[in-house]
């Protein structure tokens, strides 16, 4: 404990001194018991630990509800303990962000950097992914001692053995509303590899799946579909398989999510005569129409100087790279771009072109580009 020096010391106040000086009393009471639930282990250490054991809280409390229960039993006032804790958490975030490897020792226990995962060997190369720094936390003596008291007893089989709490954006750690197409993070415990996660519209019940694309112990991240409709509430559902047994858990509450932002130009079609969608060849008598769409307020004109460019590239027995930039007849308007794609002016043969994709570039006076894949067929 941090020494506290006050004006005078009642009997009382000895005694307490002289308890925690012997080793302090329990901080919870030895009647109160741990709920244990008892999951497969699905991830790298499942050879050494084949089953891991989760503890369900008899209780949760939230910063404000830690700073109420500090007041109670100091008598102090609750926005002044508020605003400790809120003080308490900013010195370790500032010296975490400072220092980047800390070790902060608190009455309660130390806290410090640590990197996760495992190497070979001294010499083995760091892998970012499974390596990465994470500040953790470790018990003092006293509350090591008094956890230590509590009997188990069996879990209960309606409580799930896994939370899911808040959803939280990559690197920024707002709320939302999320972006489409963005990573978030998903809060809990108890995450395995092999967890699906799901978005379900409140307004119409549709379910559309999210990609997991990594599991952190305690976060998974996670990629917000771009097919949601973006003026509903989606609830975020975490499902594991658990003994056999599937259990879908809900975040804490629903999240708002917005549309990816739009290119400035786009080409949504491209045909060419009689062909097939998006399939060009060289041909003197048919243009190249591309379809387009621009948006943000960009306009439709094409720059002066080779407004249009086909690159094609891949490798055979050689490295095939031509570019194709002289098309003749380009016209624009707000909806098309249509030009001529009747000569070959580079070096390789007609024949190195054909049944190959290419990418399509057209270039507007404003700066801006749009680009399509398309595939360049036999005339």
């Amino acid at each position: 404990m941090i020494k506290i020096y006050t004006s005078r010391n009642t009997a009382e106040m000895e005694d307490e001194i002289s308890s925690v000086q012997a080793g302090g009393r329990p901080l919870l009471g030895s009647g109160a018991g741990i709920d244990a639930t008892v999951s497969e282990n699905e991830g790298a250490t499942a050879a050494k630990a084949p089953f891991l054991p989760h503890v369900r809280p008899e209780r949760t409390l939230d910063p404000a509800g830690f700073a109420a229960e500090a007041a109670r039993a100091s008598g102090a006032d609750e926005d002044m303990m508020r605003l400790m804790l809120n003080l308490f958490s900013e010195v370790i975030d500032n010296l975490a962000f400072e220092y980047g490897a800390v070790r902060i020792e608190t009455p309660f226990g130390a806290v410090e950097t640590n990197i996760a995962g495992t190497i070979a060997s001294v010499t083995s190369q760091i892998n970012t992914e499974k390596n990465y720094a994470y500040l953790s936390y470790t018990p003092g003596d006293n509350l090591q001692k008094a956890v230590s008291t509590l009997p188990f007893y069996n879990a209960s089989e309606s409580e799930a053995p896994f939370k899911v709490e808040t959803v939280r954006e990559d690197g920024t750690n707002a709320e939302g509303p999320f972006q489409m197409g963005s990573d978030v993070l998903v809060r809990g415990s108890g995450f395995v590899d092999g967890a699906t996660v799901k978005l379900v519209d409140v307004v119409t019940g549709a379910e559309t799946a999210a990609t997991v694309k990594s599991v952190r112990g305690s976060l998974l991240v996670v990629t917000i579909p771009t097919s949601l409709n973006a003026e509903h509430k989606h609830k975020v559902i975490v499902t594991q398989t658990i003994d056999d047994e599937e259990w879908p858990i809900e975040s804490n509450k629903p999240i708002a999510v917005s549309p990816a932002p739009q290119p400035d130009h786009e080409i949504l079609l491209v045909k060419h005569g009689e062909r097939a969608d998006n399939e060009i060849a060289f041909d003197e008598t048919n243009p190249v129409v591309c379809t387009v769409a621009h948006h943000n307020g960009a306009g439709y004109e094409l720059r002066a100087e080779k407004p249009v460019k086909i690159v094609l590239d891949y490798e055979n027995q050689r490295r095939v790279y031509a570019v194709l930039d002289t098309q003749t007849i380009v016209n624009a308007t707000e909806t098309t771009v249509s030009f001529m794609n009747d000569e070959n002016d580079t070096e390789e043969v007609d024949g190195s072109f054909w049944n190959h994709d290419v990418e399509l570039t057209l270039y507007f006076a404003d700066g801006g580009s749009a680009t399509k894949t398309v595939r360049f067929v036999q005339l």
